[in-house]
C-alpha cells in the first residue's frame, strides 16, 4: 500500500479552488466537477458528494470526517481482509464506486476516514479488458480521454 492523496472535503468548490489554485498556485491535474486533484497529491472533494458516496447517503450525525486519507493497493481483497481482521471499523467493503474504481473504506482509531483503492491505471486497464472504448472509459471515470490513453499504455 502507498499513500496516494489526501482529500479535503469542501463546502464551496469554487472558493476552495480560488484559494488552492489561485492563491497557493497549486497545479491542477484533473477536474470532474465535484472532485479536483492537484499534482502535489492534494485533492478537493465537494463535501456533500463525498459524504454521500462514502456513507451511501447515510451520513453519520455530525457529518463525518472533513478529510480522507487515500491509499492505493494492487491487492484490495488481501488488504481489506488484513485491515478488517486487525479490528478496523469498516465503513464499506471492497466495492466499485460510481466512477468505476474499486475501493474500501475504514475508520482509523481516531475516526478519520481511510480509503484504500486500486490505482486508477488498474481501473482503466480493467475497463479496457472488458471491451470499453477510451471514450466510454473517459465518460464513466471522468478522466480526460488523453489521460485514459496514457494510463492504458
Amino acid at each position: 500500500m502507498k499513500l496516494a492523496l489526501t482529500a479535503v472535503f469542501v463546502k464551496d468548490m469554487e472558493k476552495s479552488r480560488a484559494f488552492y489554485s489561485g492563491i497557493l498556485g497549486l497545479k491542477e491535474h484533473m477536474d470532474s466537477g465535484v472532485h479536483l486533484s492537484y499534482n502535489c497529491g492534494l485533492s478537493l472533494w465537494q463535501e456533500d458528494a463525498a459524504l454521500g458516496t462514502i456513507h451511501s447517503e447515510k451520513v453519520p450525525a455530525g457529518g463525518g470526517s472533513r478529510f480522507e486519507l487515500c491509499f492505493e493497493s494492487e491487492d484490495l481483497k488481501a488488504d481489506f481482509a488484513r485491515v478488517k481482521s486487525g479490528g478496523a471499523r469498516v465503513i464499506s467493503p471492497v466495492a466499485e464506486q460510481p466512477w468505476g474504481q474499486r475501493v474500501f473504506r475504514v475508520y482509523d482509531p481516531d475516526g478519520h476516514i481511510v480509503e484504500v483503492a486500486e490505482p486508477l491505471t488498474m481501473t482503466v486497464k480493467r475497463f479496457i479488458s472488458a471491451g470499453l472504448s477510451v471514450r466510454e472509459i473517459a465518460d464513466k471515470t471522468t478522466i480526460p480521454a488523453e489521460i485514459v490513453e496514457q494510463m492504458a499504455k
